[in-house]
């Protein structure tokens, strides 16, 4: 009997072993460490440490996480850093890792958590950017395009406007924070072509340069915009086996923002062209970008490579002007979001519905402006030809 407790209690250590090796949560095999650290699963770990010396290049000097240790987890503390404009120190980057797998995920419809879906945006457009000593400078966040048949194409950006952090090659460990906003534009296509004629202003979302702006905001805290970046893949919701990438992926981070509310420009009729814009957007996408949403993000990265400055900026100026038609990789464009179980999100009835009603809403808006547009130019010129006309009497 006894021999029998000891080889189950021996069994039950070698489970509990195995659970926490598993790759599936994150697990580091170069130190054994739990696999929930503040409630955070581990960052890297993905691959042997047999693999270290040929995946890491040549350069790495660390240190940078040592500097404070309040940049440590389990609760990492970054106050102590300024928060960096994302495009001002480009110089100083020489590491990067490109994140190959943006997994994005949110819920469809506010409160039905069985609504969750999933999509993996383009890939190699984020990186993250850090110097040899590992402290962070550069950031950069996916695109995403979503067709509109009447009004084109909806492209959607995940904006960095301030960052701060450190990574850890050898020991595959990371932590970030920033600030973003999320923009919106439109490469008009049928109704958008006429209403850009129309419109005839400069202040419409026609452009990346006059793109629709939300507020982000750390989740349920309206008022802290500065959000963090873990380690590991978040642990608040299941991933189906479609949105892990452990086997091919060096590592992997994730983050969540709270989407927050429509800055205005102070036009009222940019402000009510972008209301329902941002409408159709959300009914496209599912409501993405919905006030209350909350978009989380495991972001899977290559294995670390060296960085060409004048290519990080070519790169992010690229992506910043848009200048990709439709923001289709090589490949062709992305699959569309699926729920859990693999099967796709397609909201077409919904969107029809919507889109012909705004159609209407927007086609009668409008004709309005053109109609009191003209009656306004009308009444000016029969007025300034009165005016001539007693001038000349």
């Amino acid at each position: 009997f006894i021999t029998i407790m000891m080889m189950l209690s021996l069994m039950r250590k070698v489970l509990a072993f195995l659970c926490l090796a598993s790759p599936a949560l994150g697990f580091a095999p170069t130190g054994l460490q739990s696999p929930l650290l503040g409630g955070k699963s581990a960052f890297f770990g993905l691959k042997a440490a047999s693999t270290l010396s040929e995946e890491i290049p040549s350069g790495w000097q660390g240190g940078f996480r040592e500097t404070n240790s309040s940049f440590w987890y389990p609760e990492p503390d970054l106050s102590a850093l300024p928060m960096q404009d994302n495009m001002a120190n480009i110089e100083k980057i020489t590491r990067q890792m490109s994140v190959q797998w943006p997994q994005f995920s949110w819920v469809t419809e506010p409160g039905k958590n069985w609504t969750r879906v999933y999509q993996c945006f383009q890939p190699d457009i984020s990186r993250l950017g850090y110097d040899d000593a590992g402290r962070v400078w550069s950031i950069i966040c996916p695109q995403k395009g979503y067709g509109s048949w009447l009004f084109g194409t909806l492209n959607v950006e995940i904006t960095v406007t301030g960052q701060r952090g450190w990574c850890d090659e050898p020991n595959k460990n990371m932590y970030a924070e920033m600030t973003v906003l999320g923009q919106i534009w439109m490469t008009p296509g049928f109704v958008g072509r006429i209403s850009k004629r129309l419109l005839n202003h400069k202040g419409f979302p026609f452009s990346k340069e006059n793109a629709i702006q939300m507020t982000t905001h750390r989740m349920d805290e309206p008022d802290q915009p500065i959000f963090r970046m873990f380690r590991g893949v978040d642990s608040s919701f299941h991933h189906p086996d479609f949105v892990l990438h452990h086997d091919e992926a060096y590592g992997v981070s994730h983050l969540k923002a709270q989407i927050g509310s429509l800055i205005e420009t102070g036009d009222e009729n940019v402000d009510a062209f972008n209301r329902m814009l941002l409408g159709i957007f959300n009914s496209a996408s599912g409501n993405i970008l919905l006030p209350g949403s909350v978009l989380t993000w495991n972001v899977w990265y290559a294995k670390p490579e060296h960085a060409n400055q004048d290519e990080w900026r070519a790169h992010a100026e690229k992506w910043r002007t848009s200048l990709q038609v439709n923001h289709c990789p090589p490949g062709g464009p992305p699959n569309p979001p699926q729920f859990h179980n693999g099967r796709q999100f397609r909201p077409f009835w919904n969107k029809l519905r919507k889109e012909i009603r705004l159609m209407g809403t927007f086609i009668f808006w409008i004709l309005s402006k053109s109609m009191t547009a003209r009656l306004l130019r009308y009444i000016a010129r029969r007025r300034r030809e009165k005016q001539e006309a007693g001038k000349a009497s």
